[in-house]
């Protein structure tokens, strides 16, 4: 087969990988955004019983501290993608119905991890 100016071309290939990869991460299961939960805070927070996907999803939220764990309640979760024009990634969060209701942003940054009041409250940052 030819490639020429009727024929397949080398941009074609590259919007239907593109495609496909926007279609698989959209497909990703919730549960996997739980497992990256939890190694990044190493195993003190779980994300138990996650539906929806890691952008827009639901799960029991688990604090685990001194041999315990705690319910910190249901967190629903949202993915800010306008977030991302200022090189974050950011998820809106919103715990119900536990120890600590509320909402926060959590992103993920050049400049670390960062813990936001939803409207603009103080930071908690770590760097990395």
């Amino acid at each position: 087969m030819k490639l020429g100016t009727t024929g397949l071309r080398w941009w074609h290939a590259g919007l239907f990988l593109a495609a496909f990869a926007v279609s698989l991460a959209a497909a990703f299961p919730a549960r996997w955004a739980g497992a990256a939960v939890e190694r990044a805070t190493d195993g003190r927070v779980r994300v138990v019983a996650a539906t929806g996907s890691p952008w827009n999803g639901r799960g029991d939220l688990w604090l685990r501290a001194n041999g315990g764990e705690v319910a910190l309640g249901t967190a629903t979760w949202q993915w800010l993608p306008v977030r991302v024009l200022a090189g974050e990634l950011a998820f809106e969060v919103t715990l119900a119905g536990g120890a600590a209701p509320g909402r926060m942003i959590v992103a993920w940054g050049p400049g670390g991890t960062a813990l936001r009041g939803a409207h603009g409250g103080s930071a908690i940052g770590r760097p990395g």
